[in-house]
């Protein structure tokens, strides 16, 4: 294998193994600790999956083969991508649902204290 491929495929798990790793994170939500904290992280997978998947369309218009390992990784990308924005796009448009009839409202405060 030459160099620019281990060089390229490094990169490419670099961004994919952190990106799944929160995807996961996200699907399983666990109880506490550790992961609980981790998945404050889970906006971060959108960019990871991006770039992974930037890479792997970059490297496929460049080689032209697309009967390959890269079109798979490129679709795993490509499928993470959307599910993160899908999970994140109400965040961003405002498109929460309105509350139930009778609710009571919720205010919530927070205070970064930690200098």
């Amino acid at each position: 294998m030459r160099a620019r491929a281990v060089v390229f495929w490094g990169a490419v798990l670099v961004l994919l193994v952190p990106a799944v790793l929160l995807s996961v994170d996200r699907v399983v939500e666990p109880d506490g600790g550790f992961w609980i904290q981790l998945e404050a992280f889970t906006p971060w997978a959108t960019v990871l999956y991006a770039g992974a998947l930037l890479l792997v369309l970059l490297r496929l218009l460049a080689v032209r083969r697309w009967r390959s390992a890269a079109t798979a990784v490129a679709l795993v990308a490509a499928a993470g991508l959307a599910v993160h924005l899908w999970w994140f796009s109400p965040q961003v448009t405002g498109s929460n649902p309105p509350p139930a009839a009778g609710a009571e409202t919720l205010t919530v405060m927070t205070a970064n204290l930690l200098e």
